[in-house]
């Protein structure tokens, strides 16, 4: 968790604490002039929450993923042989730029290649990009996950040439037949061990929530410079979306998008 790798917590920050906060307020946070960039950009329990929400469902989602986009998807997860040459989608995301939080001779958090400490960052980056790889090809759980992915494939091409069920038929097995196939991958909402059964979110969720939010109300000084680099990386990537939209778009004719000319009257 955390700041371990910050190209990867960028990508945690735009797709899931974004997500918890709301995309207005978010918005607010990082690109009004009137906000300070080092606050929090949403509360301690939005964050942690985002954490245990990717936390629970993690395996589900990169199931679903595997089943729709196939060897198309390389993971962390998959043999070096895999991965090697590729980059991570934090790579592809950050493009050209490596985040500096460590190095305090540098006056700046983003750094371009071609400055003079970007190669020392990026190989920083990539030899704890490539620890976490090792491990992450240890996890017990994405092996159970291919099993079971190996399996549907199987029983896909044996059921091919079978006869058809009726649409509503059809709908409610594939609906049972994905809760049960994705019920294991979950963390908190369903059964481990000896617990008993329940609704929702287990014990183990409201536990491991306070923890997270222990740790980050820590408040480190790193923490603080990330959230000032998130928010300039947002700035400067919106602003250049609106330059191009400016170039691009054309002037919209309203009268001719909504031709309410021609729309009868109805009578009241």
């Amino acid at each position: 968790m955390g700041l371990e790798i910050p190209t990867t917590y960028f990508i945690f920050y735009e797709y899931f604490f974004r997500s918890s906060v709301g995309d207005a307020r978010w918005r607010k946070a990082c690109d009004d002039e009137q906000q300070d960039q080092t606050s929090r950009l949403g509360s301690i329990q939005a964050e942690s929450f985002a954490f245990l929400q990717l936390k629970n469902n993690y395996f589900a989602w990169l199931l679903e993923a595997k089943e729709r986009f196939n060897d198309r998807l390389i993971t962390d997860y998959d043999a070096e042989s895999k991965t090697k040459g590729r980059k991570s989608a934090a790579e592809v995301y950050m493009k050209n730029l490596e985040i500096n939080l460590y190095r305090s001779e540098v006056n700046g958090l983003l750094i371009k290649e071609g400055h003079e400490i970007y190669n020392d960052l990026k190989k920083t980056s990539n030899n704890l990009l490539k620890e976490a790889r090792k491990i992450a090809r240890t996890n017990h759980t994405y092996k159970e996950m291919k099993k079971v992915l190996d399996s549907e494939r199987r029983n896909d091409a044996l059921e091919e040439g079978e006869e058809e069920m009726n649409q509503d038929e059809k709908k409610k097995f594939n609906m049972r037949k994905r809760r049960k196939l994705l019920q294991p991958f979950r963390e908190y909402t369903v059964r481990q061990g000896e617990e008993g059964k329940f609704k929702g979110w287990s014990k183990r969720a409201a536990e491991d929530m306070i923890a997270i939010s222990k740790k980050l109300k820590e408040e480190k000084v790193e923490y603080i410079k990330f959230r000032k680099a998130y928010c300039e990386f947002y700035c400067k990537r919106n602003q250049a979306k609106r330059k191009a939209s400016l170039n691009i778009l054309p002037e919209v004719d309203y009268s001719e998008l909504w031709d309410v000319d021609d729309c009868p009257l109805t009578e009241i």
